[in-house]
């Protein structure tokens, strides 16, 4: 893909549809040269006829419209947590056109993980993928330096796994942390398309984030940029799967929240040790942030408490990269924003007071590990030049 075919590309995934005079107009590029490549990518199958715009009388010849291709290219995309893997496959405008949810198997080094990988993706694709021509590739997702074993990378900066997937299956295979595959996901769904330089933070069952600067994922020296949850701010906590104790997922994580919410704000004695049931948790953990919003006294005793781990994380963050946009995602509902006003002043109080930033919400998307994963693939067919 040339970066004009990339311009057209992103018009149509952004626009839905358009006519030859609307992807010059809004892709900045002459009539001759807009037939000429949307006539190539009619050829090769990723865009196609979307019909006649049918004009009123008396103004002009009816254009043809364009739409990007439901059938190809296609691509896969893994989302590998602690309990479940997802397995989707998606076209270039995101549609999920089959999906399969597995349970990762307990205590994965990384020969176990590649047999369970080629394995299961083996049995996806011969289930959904009936033309293997026109699938592009497939992106993966994984747990971050907690499982640091799984992407170890080679002298050759490729994972173990994506080039033993590779060899396996036949096919691309691209590998990162599922955290950054869903910044990948946000920074396409346009919620921040126009900015440059912002950093991420999930919190599922655990906590990362994925950072853009200059437009670009940062990856840092040996790939561990962004590892936020694994920075120390309690002495006393819970040993983490990294094996040191008081990490900042230990102590702010939607399991840890929601028992905190069965404990303290409902009063329920017997709350089981075990993770709560993952459909349980997302109906109810919402439930948690409404009733802070609300002024529930023991509902904002928990959003206090994690505002002041997650504020001490963040401002340190802040001090050392002065990135300008801070974006907290989670299944806690649209309430959730009700973290944002104590969280930014907890941040103040430890930055230097000439530094400025924003702070926003947005509710996780189930989806987005698993589209932000396809994506590692699609994203050459996209351009990252603001249009």
């Amino acid at each position: 893909m040339n970066e004009n075919e990339k311009i057209i590309l992103t018009l149509l995934n952004k626009s839905g549809s358009l006519t030859k005079p609307e992807i010059c107009n809004k892709g900045h590029m002459g009539w001759a040269t807009a037939v000429k490549l949307i006539n190539r990518l009619l050829e090769s199958g990723v865009i196609e006829n979307a019909g006649i715009l049918k004009r009123a009388s008396g103004q002009g010849k009816n254009p043809e419209i364009y739409r990007l291709s439901s059938k190809s290219p296609l691509a896969i995309g893994v989302d590998v947590e602690y309990k479940q893997t997802k397995i989707i496959l998606t076209n270039l405008k995101g549609t999920i056109l089959a999906g399969s949810t597995l349970d990762t198997p307990d205590n994965l080094d990384i020969k176990a993980l590649k047999i369970f990988l080629s394995k299961s993706l083996s049995q996806f694709m011969t289930q959904y993928v009936s033309d293997k021509n026109i699938l592009s590739g497939i992106g993966i997702g994984l747990p971050g330096i907690g499982k640091e074993s799984w992407i170890k990378h080679n002298v050759n900066n490729s994972t173990e796994i994506s080039l033993f997937l590779e060899e396996y299956l036949n096919t691309r295979v691209l590998v990162d942390i599922n955290v950054r595959v869903y910044t990948v996901f946000e920074k396409w769904e346009n919620r921040t398309f126009s900015h440059d330089d912002f950093m991420l933070i999930t919190i599922r069952s655990g906590i990362g984030s994925g950072i853009f600067l200059n437009g670009n994922l940062y990856y840092g020296h040996q790939e561990h940029a962004g590892e936020i949850g694994h920075m120390t701010v309690n002495k006393n906590g819970i040993k983490c799967v990294c094996g040191r104790e008081g990490c900042l997922q230990t102590e702010v994580n939607q399991n840890r929240l929601y028992k905190q919410y069965l404990q303290k704000v409902l009063l329920q004695k017997d709350v089981a040790h075990d993770d709560p049931p993952q459909e349980e948790l997302l109906q109810n953990l919402p439930k948690l942030f409404s009733q802070a919003k609300n002024g529930d006294k023991a509902a904002a005793k928990i959003i206090q408490k994690t505002v002041g781990y997650l504020g001490k994380s963040i401002a340190h963050t802040l001090i050392i990269l002065n990135i300008p946009h801070i974006i907290i995602s989670g299944h806690f509902g649209t309430d959730g924003d009700v973290i944002l006003k104590p969280l930014e002043e907890e941040i103040r109080k430890r930055i230097l007071s000439r530094m400025d930033f924003s702070l926003s919400y947005l509710p996780l998307e189930n989806k987005g590990f698993t589209v932000g994963a396809a994506l590692l693939i699609f994203k050459d067919y996209f351009t990252d030049i603001p249009i």
